[in-house]
């Protein structure tokens, strides 16, 4: 359920970002990043991630009671950081009784890509099971979806995918050059060069590649201040894909009725 905000120009936001190797927090204040730390190491979220934020506050020197709201990015993404970045969202939100916007993480890519006519999200380095999803540049003609925005229409439905079904998808888009953007983006663009004709696939800038904590939390502010935010009982991350451990135990699952060889 989405709850109307309490009327602020100029939210105060903590944002938080765990869905790829690049993890991060922000504070942001409107429409402006006041302090950004990032530090690209997978693995590393549940035991850096609180002081990152603790830190990210005392740079910008906003209290914890200051903030309009918790902003996480939801996903799609890694299965570990997710879980990692919502549960610190659900605990900060409950303790400080602040409502969380649940960014789309393939909304802050989107973001970090706006300035091209044709994106195209790669993520996940399982080439059996990438998320992904392409966006146009249609400007005021976007009927709907998390590009609207950014003037982008959804012309690959976001779900998962292996990058090759990916790669032929982006080639049906007719397009003459296409930026690809996610951890993948290397993966799906070395399948390209196969082919001499299709569109060029051109990589967006490393920087801007994954979701970065800055971005997660403008999209936040601007989530808090048309009222799609929630409490923290309803804060779910978006997962498109089965995590490794799932997938290895459906591989070692036994149906009913069959014995074990």
């Amino acid at each position: 359920m989405s709850l109307r905000n309490s009327g602020e120009n100029s939210p105060k936001v903590l944002a938080l970002e765990t869905s790829t190797a690049l993890l991060g927090a922000a504070v942001v204040r409107g429409r402006e990043v006041l302090v950004e730390i990032i530090l690209n190491k997978p693995n590393q979220g549940s035991s850096v991630l609180l002081p990152m934020c603790v830190e990210a506050l005392e740079r910008a020197e906003i209290s914890l009671n200051d903030l309009s709201c918790i902003a996480v990015s939801k996903g799609p993404g890694s299965f570990t950081g997710l879980r990692i970045g919502v549960a610190t969202a659900q605990g900060l939100a409950v303790s400080l009784e602040k409502r969380i916007a649940m960014v789309p993480s393939f909304e802050v890519m989107l973001y970090q890509a706006k300035q091209f006519r044709h994106v195209v999200i790669a993520s996940g380095r399982a080439k059996a099971q990438a998320a992904s999803a392409g966006y146009s540049r249609v400007g005021n003609k976007a009927k709907g979806g998390l590009g609207v925005p950014y003037g982008f229409e959804e012309t690959i439905q976001a779900g998962p995918r292996d990058l090759d079904e990916l790669l032929r998808e982006v080639r049906r888009l007719g397009a003459r050059e296409v930026h690809v953007t996610g951890d993948a983006a290397e993966d799906l663009i070395a399948l390209g060069s196969r082919y001499r004709s299709g569109p060029r696939l051109v990589p967006v800038e490393p920087y801007w590649r994954l979701p970065r904590p800055g971005i997660v939390g403008l999209i936040g502010a601007r989530m808090f201040s048309e009222g799609m935010v929630v409490e923290a009982d309803e804060a779910v991350p978006d997962y498109y894909r089965k995590s490794q451990a799932e997938v290895i135990s459906g591989r070692k699952a036994v149906p009913t009725g069959r014995k074990r060889g």
